[in-house]
């Protein structure tokens, strides 16, 4: 269950993640980058891979293949090439014919709305909510297997199998962006991402942790 005054609560856990970014967020290529293409093909790569893996691939990648149509032209064997470092090597296939869907369905546009993102090949929940937020300054929350340990640990949430599948859960990480200034949304997420990395690891940093103070998973075990 989450704790009471969960109103002050959720504003305290959005204000300190916020503030602990802006000195300790990590820039990556895609983060300042505007083009809606390389976006997407930043966000395939990172699906269960390390960005340390995923930097170089991806410089090299959309140095090759600059657009929609040179991916769509491309063989698939010579896109694996790239993505095979990667492992997971369904995502040859699923970048080739997401190029080739958005160029027939969308004259090469990538479309801003969730459903229509997810009518895509290769693309989830995950990366339709990611190209929203990072892409279409759109407001949700993205919900990766460290933002549910970072939610769950600080909002005393039950962390059952599945989870980041349950209505509620994901109602209530949603509603974490929806009272936020529309300019802080992506930083928000971004800081979700890398605090969670950084912090609120699977042996997490309590001690020097700025949420540690109204933390349910801190408190309970002081």
């Amino acid at each position: 269950m989450i704790l009471d005054n969960r109103k002050n609560r959720v504003s305290f856990f959005q204000k300190t993640v916020l503030k602990w970014f802006e000195k300790n967020g990590r820039k990556y290529p895609w983060r300042a980058e505007k083009n809606t293409y390389k976006k997407l093909i930043a966000e395939i790569m990172l699906q269960r891979t390390r960005v340390e893996q995923v930097l170089p691939v991806y410089e090299k990648f959309v140095k090759k293949y600059p657009d929609l149509k040179s991916v769509s032209e491309a063989a698939e064997n010579d896109i694996s090439k790239f993505i095979s470092k990667l492992g997971l090597f369904w995502r040859s296939r699923a970048i080739k014919k997401m190029a080739e869907f958005i160029i027939s369905e969308y004259s090469g546009r990538i479309p801003a709305e969730r459903a229509k993102l997810l009518e895509i090949p290769g693309i989830d929940n995950y990366i339709a909510d990611a190209m929203i937020v990072f892409a279409f300054n759109g407001k949700r929350t993205v919900i990766d297997g460290n933002v549910v340990r970072l939610a769950t640990r600080f909002f005393g949430m039950e962390k059952k199998p599945e989870i980041r599948r349950n209505r509620e859960f994901i109602t209530f990480c949603q509603s974490l962006s929806e009272d936020l200034e529309t300019a802080e949304v992506e930083g928000f997420n971004y800081s979700l991402i890398d605090f969670s990395a950084a912090i609120c690891k699977q042996k997490p940093l309590c001690v020097s942790c700025p949420l540690s103070k109204m933390c349910s998973y801190f408190l309970e075990r002081k």
